[in-house]
Protein backbone atom coordinates (compact mmCIF):
# COMPACT_ATOMS: atom_id res chain seq x y z
CA UNK A 1 0.00 0.00 0.00
CA UNK A 2 2.55 2.46 0.75
CA UNK A 3 4.54 1.38 -1.78
CA UNK A 4 2.01 2.81 -4.16
CA UNK A 5 2.01 6.16 -2.47
CA UNK A 6 5.51 7.38 -4.63
CA UNK A 7 3.85 6.05 -8.18
CA UNK A 8 0.63 8.25 -7.12
CA UNK A 9 2.51 11.80 -6.57
CA UNK A 10 4.62 10.91 -9.52
CA UNK A 11 1.33 10.45 -11.91
CA UNK A 12 -0.30 12.98 -10.11
CA UNK A 13 3.16 15.49 -10.95
CA UNK A 14 3.48 14.51 -14.43
CA UNK A 15 -0.76 15.81 -15.14
CA UNK A 16 0.23 18.65 -13.58
CA UNK A 17 3.59 19.10 -15.61
CA UNK A 18 1.25 19.03 -18.94
CA UNK A 19 -1.68 20.48 -17.95
CA UNK A 20 0.90 23.88 -17.40
CA UNK A 21 2.57 22.83 -21.05
CA UNK A 22 -0.64 22.49 -22.34
CA UNK A 23 -1.34 25.69 -20.90
CA UNK A 24 1.49 27.95 -21.66
CA UNK A 25 1.07 26.40 -25.38
CA UNK A 26 -2.13 28.46 -25.56
CA UNK A 27 -1.43 31.30 -24.31
CA UNK A 28 1.63 31.78 -27.38
CA UNK A 29 -0.11 30.31 -29.72
CA UNK A 30 -3.17 33.68 -28.93
CA UNK A 31 -0.19 36.27 -28.57
CA UNK A 32 1.01 35.11 -32.24
CA UNK A 33 -2.36 35.36 -33.75
CA UNK A 34 -3.73 38.74 -34.11
CA UNK A 35 -6.06 40.09 -31.70
CA UNK A 36 -9.19 40.58 -34.01
CA UNK A 37 -8.76 36.58 -35.16
CA UNK A 38 -8.97 34.83 -31.70
CA UNK A 39 -11.88 33.74 -30.06
CA UNK A 40 -11.79 36.41 -26.98
CA UNK A 41 -12.41 39.09 -30.12
CA UNK A 42 -14.02 37.69 -33.25
CA UNK A 43 -14.28 40.79 -34.81
CA UNK A 44 -13.44 40.15 -38.89
CA UNK A 45 -11.82 42.34 -41.29
CA UNK A 46 -13.89 44.91 -43.17
CA UNK A 47 -15.59 43.22 -45.87
CA UNK A 48 -14.30 43.80 -49.21
CA UNK A 49 -17.14 46.50 -50.25
CA UNK A 50 -16.33 49.03 -47.33
CA UNK A 51 -12.47 49.03 -48.87
CA UNK A 52 -12.81 51.29 -51.31
CA UNK A 53 -10.37 53.92 -52.32
CA UNK A 54 -10.98 57.18 -51.50
CA UNK A 55 -12.46 59.12 -54.22
CA UNK A 56 -8.95 61.59 -54.88
CA UNK A 57 -7.70 63.57 -57.69
CA UNK A 58 -9.86 65.08 -60.55
CA UNK A 59 -13.80 65.23 -60.11
CA UNK A 60 -16.66 66.81 -61.42
CA UNK A 61 -19.82 67.68 -59.87
CA UNK A 62 -23.73 68.47 -60.82
CA UNK A 63 -26.03 69.38 -58.01
CA UNK A 64 -29.32 70.89 -58.07
CA UNK A 65 -31.92 72.09 -55.61
CA UNK A 66 -33.99 74.44 -53.67
CA UNK A 67 -33.36 78.01 -53.14
CA UNK A 68 -34.42 79.99 -49.58
CA UNK A 69 -33.92 83.79 -49.83
CA UNK A 70 -32.49 85.26 -45.86
CA UNK A 71 -32.81 88.23 -44.74
CA UNK A 72 -29.83 90.62 -44.16
CA UNK A 73 -29.92 94.18 -42.43
CA UNK A 74 -32.33 95.97 -44.23
CA UNK A 75 -32.84 93.52 -47.25
CA UNK A 76 -35.87 91.90 -46.38
CA UNK A 77 -37.48 89.14 -48.42
CA UNK A 78 -41.01 90.09 -48.34
CA UNK A 79 -42.71 88.76 -51.46
CA UNK A 80 -39.77 86.50 -52.06
CA UNK A 81 -41.01 82.41 -52.62
CA UNK A 82 -37.73 79.73 -52.86
CA UNK A 83 -36.63 79.19 -56.12
CA UNK A 84 -33.97 76.37 -57.86
CA UNK A 85 -30.50 76.51 -58.55
CA UNK A 86 -27.78 75.10 -60.95
CA UNK A 87 -24.22 74.32 -59.61
CA UNK A 88 -21.09 72.88 -61.40
CA UNK A 89 -17.87 72.10 -60.03
CA UNK A 90 -14.74 70.60 -60.88
CA UNK A 91 -12.22 69.59 -57.58
CA UNK A 92 -8.80 68.24 -56.84
CA UNK A 93 -9.22 66.33 -53.65
CA UNK A 94 -5.97 64.71 -51.69
CA UNK A 95 -6.82 62.60 -48.88
CA UNK A 96 -8.21 65.58 -46.31
CA UNK A 97 -8.20 68.65 -48.64
CA UNK A 98 -9.52 69.17 -51.98
CA UNK A 99 -8.99 72.82 -54.36
CA UNK A 100 -12.17 73.76 -56.24
CA UNK A 101 -13.67 75.41 -59.15
CA UNK A 102 -17.61 76.36 -58.95
CA UNK A 103 -20.22 77.92 -60.50
CA UNK A 104 -23.65 78.42 -59.52
CA UNK A 105 -27.13 80.28 -60.92
CA UNK A 106 -30.44 80.32 -59.52
CA UNK A 107 -33.42 82.72 -58.90
CA UNK A 108 -36.46 83.31 -56.30
CA UNK A 109 -40.38 83.62 -57.25
CA UNK A 110 -41.49 86.65 -56.73
CA UNK A 111 -45.21 86.91 -55.42
CA UNK A 112 -47.56 90.02 -55.47
CA UNK A 113 -49.17 92.44 -57.73
CA UNK A 114 -46.74 92.34 -61.61
CA UNK A 115 -45.28 89.50 -60.26
CA UNK A 116 -45.39 87.91 -63.36
CA UNK A 117 -43.63 90.48 -65.29
CA UNK A 118 -40.24 90.30 -62.24
CA UNK A 119 -37.50 88.28 -62.74
CA UNK A 120 -35.30 87.70 -59.10
CA UNK A 121 -31.49 86.02 -60.15
CA UNK A 122 -28.56 85.26 -58.49
CA UNK A 123 -25.18 83.59 -59.65
CA UNK A 124 -21.73 82.81 -58.11
CA UNK A 125 -18.05 81.60 -59.79
CA UNK A 126 -15.98 81.07 -56.99
CA UNK A 127 -12.40 79.22 -56.11
CA UNK A 128 -12.47 77.70 -52.83
CA UNK A 129 -10.96 75.42 -50.26
CA UNK A 130 -12.97 72.09 -48.43
CA UNK A 131 -11.51 70.14 -45.75
CA UNK A 132 -12.70 66.42 -46.01
CA UNK A 133 -13.64 63.88 -43.22
CA UNK A 134 -13.86 60.28 -44.35
CA UNK A 135 -16.69 59.72 -41.30
CA UNK A 136 -16.82 56.14 -43.32
CA UNK A 137 -14.83 54.57 -46.17
CA UNK A 138 -18.10 55.16 -48.30
CA UNK A 139 -19.50 58.35 -46.63
CA UNK A 140 -17.09 61.31 -46.35
CA UNK A 141 -18.16 64.79 -44.46
CA UNK A 142 -16.57 68.15 -46.14
CA UNK A 143 -16.63 71.56 -44.86
CA UNK A 144 -15.41 74.48 -47.24
CA UNK A 145 -15.56 78.51 -48.45
CA UNK A 146 -14.75 79.99 -52.15
CA UNK A 147 -14.26 83.75 -52.69
CA UNK A 148 -14.83 85.42 -56.34
CA UNK A 149 -17.26 86.59 -59.00
CA UNK A 150 -21.21 87.23 -57.52
CA UNK A 151 -23.96 89.39 -59.20
CA UNK A 152 -27.83 89.34 -58.25
CA UNK A 153 -30.51 91.56 -60.05
CA UNK A 154 -33.93 92.17 -59.63
CA UNK A 155 -35.66 93.03 -62.94
CA UNK A 156 -39.18 94.37 -63.62
CA UNK A 157 -39.83 94.02 -67.19
CA UNK A 158 -43.01 96.00 -67.33
CA UNK A 159 -41.26 99.36 -66.55
CA UNK A 160 -37.57 98.70 -67.50
CA UNK A 161 -36.17 99.12 -64.18
CA UNK A 162 -33.57 96.70 -62.39
CA UNK A 163 -31.65 96.70 -59.35
CA UNK A 164 -28.39 94.66 -59.89
CA UNK A 165 -25.55 94.00 -57.70
CA UNK A 166 -22.31 92.81 -58.47
CA UNK A 167 -18.51 92.00 -57.20
CA UNK A 168 -15.56 90.69 -58.81
CA UNK A 169 -13.98 88.49 -55.76
CA UNK A 170 -15.95 89.42 -52.73
CA UNK A 171 -19.31 87.01 -53.36
CA UNK A 172 -18.53 84.39 -50.56
CA UNK A 173 -20.29 80.97 -50.28
CA UNK A 174 -19.60 78.70 -47.49
CA UNK A 175 -20.66 75.07 -47.79
CA UNK A 176 -21.45 71.87 -45.71
CA UNK A 177 -21.70 68.62 -47.40
CA UNK A 178 -21.75 65.16 -47.99
CA UNK A 179 -20.54 62.18 -50.13
CA UNK A 180 -22.12 58.75 -50.54
CA UNK A 181 -19.73 56.62 -52.56
CA UNK A 182 -21.66 54.57 -55.09
CA UNK A 183 -18.39 52.83 -57.32
CA UNK A 184 -14.83 53.88 -58.07
CA UNK A 185 -15.82 56.74 -59.93
CA UNK A 186 -19.86 57.76 -58.93
CA UNK A 187 -20.72 59.09 -55.42
CA UNK A 188 -24.28 60.55 -54.56
CA UNK A 189 -23.78 64.38 -53.24
CA UNK A 190 -25.78 66.06 -50.70
CA UNK A 191 -24.86 70.28 -49.52
CA UNK A 192 -26.20 72.89 -47.57
CA UNK A 193 -24.55 76.35 -48.89
CA UNK A 194 -24.84 79.96 -47.95
CA UNK A 195 -23.90 82.64 -50.31
CA UNK A 196 -22.96 86.01 -48.46
CA UNK A 197 -23.27 88.97 -51.13
CA UNK A 198 -20.81 91.81 -49.90
CA UNK A 199 -18.79 94.93 -50.71
CA UNK A 200 -19.07 95.42 -54.82
CA UNK A 201 -21.27 97.37 -56.74
CA UNK A 202 -25.03 98.17 -56.90
CA UNK A 203 -26.60 99.62 -59.92
CA UNK A 204 -30.21 101.43 -60.35
CA UNK A 205 -31.04 100.96 -63.84
CA UNK A 206 -34.68 102.54 -65.51
CA UNK A 207 -34.95 101.87 -69.38
CA UNK A 208 -31.41 100.23 -69.45
CA UNK A 209 -29.58 103.42 -67.84
CA UNK A 210 -28.94 104.83 -64.43
CA UNK A 211 -26.34 105.13 -61.86
CA UNK A 212 -24.14 102.90 -60.48
CA UNK A 213 -22.41 102.99 -56.55
CA UNK A 214 -20.06 101.29 -55.13
CA UNK A 215 -22.18 99.91 -51.91
CA UNK A 216 -19.03 100.92 -49.25
CA UNK A 217 -20.38 104.66 -50.43
CA UNK A 218 -23.82 103.78 -49.94
CA UNK A 219 -25.75 105.10 -46.95
CA UNK A 220 -25.19 102.05 -43.94
CA UNK A 221 -28.81 101.18 -44.05
CA UNK A 222 -28.80 100.60 -48.18
CA UNK A 223 -25.81 98.34 -47.77
CA UNK A 224 -27.58 95.33 -47.09
CA UNK A 225 -28.25 92.64 -50.00
CA UNK A 226 -30.08 89.68 -49.13
CA UNK A 227 -28.16 86.10 -48.49
CA UNK A 228 -29.20 82.77 -50.25
CA UNK A 229 -29.37 79.67 -48.72
CA UNK A 230 -29.08 76.78 -51.11
CA UNK A 231 -30.31 72.92 -50.12
CA UNK A 232 -28.70 70.62 -53.71
CA UNK A 233 -28.19 66.91 -54.38
CA UNK A 234 -26.43 65.39 -57.28
CA UNK A 235 -23.81 63.22 -57.89
CA UNK A 236 -20.14 63.35 -58.56
CA UNK A 237 -17.81 61.80 -61.20
CA UNK A 238 -14.01 61.01 -60.36
CA UNK A 239 -11.98 60.59 -62.96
Amino acid sequence: MYQLIPIVFSLLSLMCLKSSVQAQAQKNEDQSVPAQLTSKNPTLALPNNELKKLPLGWSLSGLTGANLCVASGQAQCNETYPGVNLGLSTEYRWKYLGINLNLDWGNFTPTGTGSDQISNTFGHLGLGLRYYYPYKPSQHLYLGASLGMGEAEVLDQTSESSVQWSSFWSDLRVDLGALWRQTDHWSIESGLSMIFHTGGTRCIAFQGAGPCQAVSELEPSQRSIARVLMLRFGARWTL
